[in-house]
């Protein structure tokens, strides 16, 4: 079984970022790193290895803000919509609904979720039972929709 550790983390005023890690090989990513000082400070407290890859659901600040002080610090490679490559700081890899992205032997499939933005997606490990998809869901509700469409 490839299941992935979550360790969620509470930053900026009301965002959330996940850390991910796949304990039988070590190999942690971020999910939506709004801001490094956090992340950095939460790998170096929990002994894990420097993330290979930061996860981006969409192209929000509190989404994206930490991408290029997480690349220098730990040289990892930033996924994210294809549909919105021009607004998320240092993408190195575009990825789009059908995809899929491996986290030691766990993987995830990308989920389109246009809705809060035109182009923003999810990730689903069907292992864990767990989707990270951004702002589409809030605690209690369904996620505004900037600029998205509702259909």
């Amino acid at each position: 079984m490839a299941l992935v550790e979550v360790e969620i983390l509470r930053v900026l005023r009301n965002s959330y970022v996940f850390l991910l890690n796949h304990g039988a090989t070590g190999v942690t990513a971020v999910v939506d790193p709004g801001t490094a000082g956090p992340i950095i400070t939460a790998i170096d407290e929990k002994a894990w290895r420097p993330p290979r890859m930061l996860l981006c659901t969409h192209h929000h600040a509190d989404q994206v803000g930490g991408n290029l002080e997480l690349r220098r610090s730990y040289e990892c490679e930033i996924y994210g919509p294809e549909a919105e490559a021009d607004r998320i700081p240092g993408l190195t890899k575009g990825i789009k609904g059908g995809d899929k992205i491996t986290l030691g032997s766990a993987w995830c499939e990308v989920i389109d979720l246009p809705g809060h933005t035109a182009g923003g997606v999810g990730y689903y490990f069907a292992e864990n039972k767990a989707l990270f998809c951004g702002d589409v869901l809030y605690q209690l509700g369904c996620g505004r929709i900037l600029p998205g469409k509702a259909e």
